[in-house]
């Protein structure tokens, strides 16, 4: 197994949270499970800790849903995600944990909360991400600030300092995950099942990205990198 601590700039974890003790539950509604971990770094946040882990060990399939949209520039600052990740922040789930996306919610799972001013020390690890392709493909491609589809499983924007690692990506509507302007980033023991397009799409303005025991298959590319150059997002 990996840590950030092996590979990049260690989050300085100061409280950790079993969100299971929290009203995050696998027989709980997507949208009271995606309120409570809401709540939850809500409230972390305002305590203005060093930084928190927040865990989920406990065996079973939680779903989420997406949170507000908000409006303005406020809803590309937060990309209808159903978990938003601030700095300093590691997110750990179980080894038979899964975290499926509710049907019909055309979302990300995961992101982080602050792309325009960026983040920094993020780690995610462990557990299954499902998409749930089969609810179906995203209809709204944004083309401002040029985000990509809502249904990727996860995304990150302007992050200084992450590690992404024991993962495990299933049935992502459109690519499992996609990255821009990541920079000291680490992605570790990751596997692709049932992957129908990119697994890990990198996207222009990226600088030291460590990948390494990448498993499974994808029916596009598995690893990508485009420049920052042209139209093709």
């Amino acid at each position: 197994k990996y840590s950030m601590s092996n590979y990049a700039k260690q989050v300085p974890i100061d409280v950790t949270v079993d969100l299971d003790k929290w009203g995050v539950s696998p027989g709980n509604s997507a949208a009271t499970n995606q309120a409570a971990i809401a709540n939850v770094v809500t409230r972390l946040r305002a305590a203005q800790l060093p930084g928190f882990h927040l865990r989920i060990n406990r065996q079973g399939t939680f779903n989420l849903t997406r949170g507000t949209d908000g409006s303005g520039l406020d809803k590309y600052a937060t990309r209808k995600a159903c978990i938003l990740l601030p700095s300093n922040t590691k997110f750990e789930l179980g080894a038979d944990t899964e975290i499926k996306l509710a049907d019909n919610a055309r979302s990300y799972l995961v992101r982080n909360d602050d792309p325009i001013n960026g983040n920094e020390n993020i780690e995610i690890c462990g557990g299954i991400w499902n998409g749930n392709g089969a609810s179906g493909q995203a209809g709204d491609y944004d083309v401002y600030p040029n985000q990509g589809w809502y249904e990727q499983i996860m995304w990150g924007e302007n992050i200084d300092g992450f590690s992404l690692h024991d993962t495990i990506f299933t049935d992502p509507a459109i690519w499992c995950t996609a990255f821009t302007k990541m920079h000291d980033a680490i992605y570790r023991n990751i596997h692709f099942d049932n992957c129908h397009r990119d697994g890990l799409h990198f996207v222009g303005l990226c600088t030291d990205i460590d990948i390494s025991h990448v498993t499974g298959s994808c029916h596009d590319n598995c690893i990508a990198f485009t420049t920052n150059e042209g139209t093709y997002f």
